[in-house]
């Protein structure tokens, strides 16, 4: 007769939930269509985001969402997503979904989003076309507290008064193209040897 060993469960450690999160990008019907349809749409919908999809997603309880790519990210330009106006521009999938940005989504929408379904917020901020001071003033717009100081570009948060809840050490950088293009050594076209900005209080 065989022998049968029984190996009780050993607690190794704890495995931050935050590496289970969800990644949502501005790319094809992703956003646009599909967790967005706008306030007006006939389709049901909280504030604009597709009911159905913010009741499922807060159903299974993501611990982050990660915004807004990606790719995508390369090319955005946080001030274009705040405030009335937004402009409509081509964004890094043009080309191959032949769609255009128009902002509709920013960085207030996109917090509310993570509050309706329960996330936390996971920047990816653009270190291909702005500069570290660029994102810095994102940061600033975010964290600051109810009043924050001036900007050049005369910015000013907009929709709520408070600091904007941003996961702290979640601001990453994103450059370089799909993966594949990226080297395995800390150059500054490789997205994985970029460091994270850390959030500011």
């Amino acid at each position: 007769m065989k022998k049968v060993y029984l190996v009780y469960p050993k607690t190794l450690g704890t495995i931050a939930p935050e590496i289970y999160g969800h990644f949502s990008e501005h790319i094809g019907g992703v956003f646009y269509d599909g967790l967005w349809v706008g306030k007006d749409s006939e389709i049901p919908n909280i504030n604009g985001f597709r009911k159905d999809l913010v009741e499922k997603l807060r159903a299974i309880h993501p611990p982050v969402l990660r915004w807004p790519g990606g790719c995508f990210a390369e090319t955005y330009d946080w001030r274009d997503g705040i405030g009335e106006n937004r402009p409509v521009r081509p964004n890094w999938w043009t080309e191959n979904d032949h769609r255009y940005e128009t902002n509709e989504v920013g960085t207030h929408e996109f917090m509310e989003l993570c509050e309706l379904i329960g996330a936390k917020p996971y920047v990816a901020a653009n270190i291909t076309s702005l500069t570290p001071q660029e994102i810095r003033n994102w940061m600033d717009y975010c964290l600051s507290p109810e009043e924050p100081p001036p900007w050049p570009w005369n910015g000013k948060r907009t929709a709520t008064p408070n600091p904007l809840t941003c996961l702290t050490g979640a601001w990453a950088t994103k450059t370089g193209g799909a993966a594949a293009t990226c080297a395995p050594k800390p150059t500054p076209t490789n997205t994985a040897a970029c460091p994270c900005w850390p959030a500011t209080s």
